[in-house]
């Protein structure tokens, strides 16, 4: 689950993100409770999330999050679900997050890539392989060499 708008000190409202693993068993509690409480993000309020996170063969990038390194590097390939449905949409994003402390520059450009054909491939298939060659042509150069290392699906509410 991810929450919140709050209001900065010089009166601008900017983002808040918290977010929180739960069991399935404490989830669905949770997730109730806080449908009483919060109102749901306008937007992407509930959906199936996959992505395919990118590192480096000696697992560099996962290194940084797990040590809680100032400076952070995120590469993945983003698709979503229908949460009802479970129907997989068509459109995949490229996403490259670089951190310093809490700063953050994003960048997130849709693929050419249909998602639907996503779950059947492997991770050495060439449409995973050449993710490094997206950035590039939308003029992000990633600061290694990157492979596809894991997949990770979920459910997310977001408030």
């Amino acid at each position: 689950m991810q929450m919140g708008l709050v209001q900065q000190k010089d009166g601008q409202i900017g983002e808040h993100e918290t977010k929180y693993v739960l069991s399935n068993k404490r989830a669905t509690s949770m997730n109730c409770w806080l449908s009483k409480r919060c109102e749901p993000d306008p937007s992407f309020p509930h959906g199936i999330i996959s992505s395919i996170y990118f590192d480096t063969i000696d697992w560099k990038l996962l290194g940084e999050k797990l040590n809680s390194d100032h400076l952070k590097t995120k590469v993945r390939l983003r698709w979503y679900g229908n949460p009802v449905t479970g129907e997989i949409l068509p459109e995949s994003f490229l996403e490259y997050k670089y951190k310093i402390g809490s700063a953050r520059k994003k960048f997130r450009v849709k693929t050419k890539i249909d998602a639907r054909r996503l779950l059947d491939k492997e991770m050495e298939s060439l449409e995973f392989m050449n993710i490094p060659k997206i950035a590039h042509e939308y003029g992000v150069t990633l600061p290694h060499v990157l492979y596809p290392a894991f997949q990770i699906n979920y459910t997310r509410h977001r408030y």
